[in-house]
């Protein structure tokens, strides 16, 4: 499987996890090895908000609406629940 989330980040996977992968530089970096999509989903919703680029809490508000609307798309194509740590 490989499946891109966007330009940076995308899903891979072997026998026994889903991956999430961050292309740097013409390379992949193994970000994390996950048992679940779930949780691979929640790491990557919580470090889209962490490397986001906003300046104020409306602009962060707004990235978070727009990303949750995205992985809402993705638990309706596979069929999980992601949890967001708060």
């Amino acid at each position: 499987m490989n499946i891109a989330l966007d330009e940076k980040f995308s899903i891979q996977s072997d026998k026994k996890n889903y991956i999430l992968v961050e292309k740097f530089k013409n390379r992949d970096i193994h970000f994390g090895y996950y048992s679940s999509l779930s949780h691979l989903f929640s790491d990557y919703f919580n470090l889209k908000i962490r490397l986001s680029k906003s300046k104020s809490l409306t602009e962060l508000l707004k990235y978070v609406e727009n990303l949750s609307n995205t992985l809402k798309q993705a638990q309706t194509m596979f069929k999980i629940e992601v949890i967001v740590k708060k």
